[in-house]
């Protein structure tokens, strides 16, 4: 969970940086309007693609880590069906010894 925060911050860090850069560049500018809004094109284009390349990355983390998780809670749910599957068994176990001793008790109470 925190490696997707920290993509999307970083995301967005980028995202501002490159508004930021974007009205910064307009306002120095030495060159025509047209020349800007090409490079300032360009540049979004780049960054699109980074962000892109980098939803990519958090999503491919995101399903491996979710496929660890599965997998790690499927070992211990068997792991503990084995166990309820032994503590069934031995009570049933005692619950069939106390009902054998039943008659024992009836006949030493002189009934």
């Amino acid at each position: 969970m925190k490696t997707i925060l920290r993509v999307f911050s970083t995301l967005f860090l980028l995202l501002l940086g490159g508004v930021v850069g974007g009205g910064i560049a307009l306002l120095f500018a030495p060159q025509s309007g047209r020349a800007t809004r090409a490079n300032l094109s360009s540049k979004g284009v780049r960054i699109a693609e980074n962000i892109k390349e980098e939803l990519g990355i958090a999503r491919h983390q995101a399903t491996h880590r979710i496929n660890t998780i599965s997998r790690d809670v499927r070992h211990k749910a068997l792991a503990l069906e084995g166990q309820l599957q032994e503590m069934v068994e031995e009570q049933g176990q005692a619950v069939k010894e106390t009902i054998g001793v039943i008659p024992e008790l009836f006949k030493s109470n002189g009934r």
